[in-house]
């Protein structure tokens, strides 16, 4: 009875009959059953936002197939990266000590190349005087692979090869070749002998003595006989050097006692003050700068080193003139190309190294009243 009134009271549209309105009805209550369960599904959401802003994490699900937090990974990862950023500084660090210490080696090598270069261009030409023709374009061929520009090097290079084909050979007298009779005595003779030397520091027969020893008898109190090459050698080479101004066969005997034993400290700066000199004269007249740098560095160090014409404080002296002379020229040259300023400078500093000669002040000084205008006018712009 109920049922028929609410059927009577319900809207029905016109196109519609009571029976399809109501089967309408059952099919809107069937559609929004499932919005009630989205409804339920929402508010349990909102109630574990709740917690979580409460201050109560939300439960952590378990790591699958065994993996770590992923926290434990991350300071896993950082400390990895921190290992192999350490080993690549200190593969670094070593890289660059090898190369630094590499430059060092190559830069004495060649200080040595160029002095030896010396030393064989000057035995060459006495090879070459004395006719050992072979001899000197040998020595002459090593200074051409050190320094293919050694003044005068071409020059002896071609008068040896000449020499050597027979080709306007000289006429000289050549002196008779004299054979050294060989020294037969017994090895406690010599030794004997070569005590007696030492003991009289009669250096050069005391070489020979150990060489007459050492070819007769080699192994005869073969310890001693080093020690004394070594001293024999040692202190024929300072003697050299100090002394006689014999600076190449002082480094000669010098090297070859160092063949027997480490030099000592004074013997082995004798050794580099005399390469030093050696080397500035190879720039001798060719670059005052560089013979400028060595001879400073001996005239420190010994003033008085001889190279049998002059000390090394003269050697000094004159390059400082020669190197003044070079600035004087670059200024000249930057004057004419209106480089006011740049030649003010450069004539300014060439008086550090010797006094203007009077004929170059004015030109000097007119540099100096060209800069200073230049300089005005650019500030007043």
């Amino acid at each position: 009875m109920q049922n028929s009134n609410l059927d009577e009271t319900m809207p029905v549209r016109p196109d519609k009959t009571p029976e399809e309105s109501s089967a309408d009805m059952s099919e809107t209550q069937e559609i929004k059953r499932p919005a009630e369960r989205d409804e339920s599904a929402s508010q349990e959401i909102e109630y574990q936002s709740i917690l979580h802003l409460d201050g109560e994490d939300p439960p952590e699900e378990p790591p699958e197939n065994g993996d770590e937090p992923p926290k434990r990974r991350r300071w896993f990862r950082w400390i990895l990266a921190g290992i192999v950023v350490f080993i690549l500084i200190v593969a670094l660090g070593g890289y660059l000590g090898m190369r630094d210490a590499q430059s060092i080696i190559n830069a004495e090598r060649t200080q040595q190349a160029a002095v030896e270069a010396v030393i064989q261009f000057r035995m060459g030409e006495e090879d070459l005087a004395a006719l050992r023709c072979g001899t000197a374009i040998q020595r002459f061929q090593y200074v051409a692979r050190v320094n293919p520009e050694y003044p005068g090097l071409q020059e002896n290079l071609v008068a040896a090869q000449i020499c050597s084909g027979g080709t306007a050979t000289p006429t000289v007298a050549i002196p008779p070749t004299v054979t050294p009779t060989p020294d037969n005595r017994q090895g406690e003779e010599l030794y004997t002998e070569a005590k007696a030397l030492l003991a009289a520091e009669d250096w050069n027969v005391l070489l020979d003595t150990l060489d007459s020893l050492r070819n007769n008898e080699p192994e005869f109190n073969a310890v001693e006989i080093d020690g004394m090459y070594y001293i024999a050698l040692r202190n024929r080479g300072v003697d050299r050097i100090l002394v006689q101004g014999d600076l190449e066969g002082g480094i000669f005997d010098l090297n070859r006692a160092e063949q027997y034993g480490p030099l000592d400290a004074e013997a082995d700066a004798y050794r580099n003050w005399a390469s030093w000199h050696i080397t500035g004269l190879s720039f001798w007249e060719i670059d005052w700068g560089q013979a400028l740098y060595y001879f400073n560095q001996v005239a420190i160090a010994a003033p008085n080193l001889w190279d049998g014409s002059y000390y090394a404080q003269d050697r000094l002296a004159t390059a400082q003139v020669g190197y003044a002379g070079e600035l004087i020229e670059q200024a000249d040259n930057l004057l004419l190309h209106r480089e006011w300023c740049e030649a003010d400078n450069i004539y300014k500093e060439s008086e550090n190294y010797a006094p203007m000669n009077p004929t170059v002040e004015p030109t000097a000084l007119y540099a100096s009243q060209k800069c200073e205008l230049s300089l005005d006018e650019g500030e007043g712009e």
